[in-house]
């Protein structure tokens, strides 16, 4: 990890949160010292390395109550706190909400767009 300049989070949203599996992943992984350490004003990240994070979510929750109606725990709590203070940048969050209600063409295409981002990005165009 310390050598990485990408991290991507792929997880269904639980309860309008991250499932355990992902905090579990934070506290096991990301321990002090390797990924932070604790000064006079609070977290101090040394996970600069990484540039670029893509938190990619599904969840049976229309994605705009998730961030109005919910508290937006993803963005909020996982992105806003706990990985910028890891000292992660540039934190895109892509969701596919209602997943339950879309048709097997909708999720098809959801995750051909999400191969075609990827290729862009590797290619250095976004």
């Amino acid at each position: 990890m310390k050598e990485a300049n990408r991290l991507i989070f792929i997880f269904s949203v639980w309860w309008n949160d991250t499932p355990a599996i992902i905090k579990g992943f934070i506290d096991k992984v990301m321990k002090k010292q390797f990924a932070y350490n604790v000064g006079a004003t609070g977290v101090i990240g040394h996970l600069k390395n990484i540039q670029r994070v893509e938190v990619m979510t599904t969840s049976t929750s229309p994605t705009w109550y998730l961030k109005i109606f919910c508290g937006s725990a993803i963005k909020s709590v996982f992105i806003n706190s706990t990985l910028k203070q890891l000292g992660m940048k540039h934190i895109k969050w892509l969701s596919f909400g209602n997943i339950d209600k879309s048709s097997a063409q909708r999720r098809k295409q959801y995750l051909e767009s999400l191969v075609q981002r990827s290729e862009q990005k590797c290619l250095g165009k976004n």
